[in-house]
């Protein structure tokens, strides 16, 4: 058991890595934000806030105060990234206010609900808050494999993590597509290398008799959206 907490361990932090290399956030090139790009930040914050208001079934003075911080923690980001003439300095802001962020948010919350949020944030763009990819398919797939494979509290939330980390890669992988207007060599074998890693880390948080289902059943998903196709 041991060994499968360490390997875990390993692969999140593997992926815990790769991301925070593909998100290096930077300064804006335009330093004021256009009258769209302010309405787009608006609406991405405001649906942020009401994806994790029904997620966590946030009371109206838990609400209050969270949607509270997360405005601030936006208001904040843009303030820094108009005012940051480097990577560094602009992800070290980041890293500030994620952190007042979070000690709100746990406070508000309680360390089991807290967890559950720092779960989902994933699903969306730190410094936009945009949607990175449905995540519904996601939750989905956790609530049909935690049925299936009568998992405890501890392996609903690697799966949760495992598939929203895959999910996260191919994202990105197929962003990068799009904004160079090429698609990505060898995509399908990228998916595959990222499908091989959230597989080990699914192996890592179950038993052998619930992995060998678990295989059987994955090829009933999408490999690209994650949606049950069978």
């Amino acid at each position: 058991m041991i060994n499968k907490i360490f390997l875990t361990s390993l692969l999140l932090l593997s992926f815990s890595i790769s991301f925070a290399q593909k998100e290096m956030v930077k300064p804006l090139d335009n330093k004021e934000m256009t009258i769209e790009q302010k309405k787009e930040l608006k609406k991405n914050t405001n649906q942020t806030i009401d994806f994790f208001q029904n997620l966590l079934k946030l009371d109206k003075k838990q609400l209050s105060i969270f949607s509270g911080s997360i405005h601030n923690y936006v208001n904040d980001i843009q303030t820094a990234r108009i005012k940051s003439d480097s990577k560094k300095k602009l992800n070290a802001y980041v890293m500030r206010f994620t952190e007042r962020r979070d000690k709100v948010i746990k406070d508000l919350l309680g360390e089991k609900k807290f967890s559950h949020f720092k779960q989902n944030l994933m699903f969306f763009d730190r410094m936009t808050l945009k949607q990175k990819f449905d995540p519904q398919p996601v939750l989905d797939a956790v609530d049909y494999f935690n049925s299936t494979l009568k998992l405890d509290p501890t392996q609903k939330r690697a799966f949760l993590s495992a598939f929203s980390r895959y999910m996260d890669s191919v994202s990105m992988s197929r962003q990068r597509a799009k904004s160079t207007g090429k698609p990505i060599k060898g995509f399908d074998k990228t998916i595959s290398s990222f499908a091989e890693r959230r597989d080990v880390m699914i192996q890592n948080a179950i038993s052998s008799k619930q992995y060998k289902k678990y295989l059987q059943l994955i090829n009933n998903f999408d490999s690209k959206t994650f949606k049950k196709i069978k």
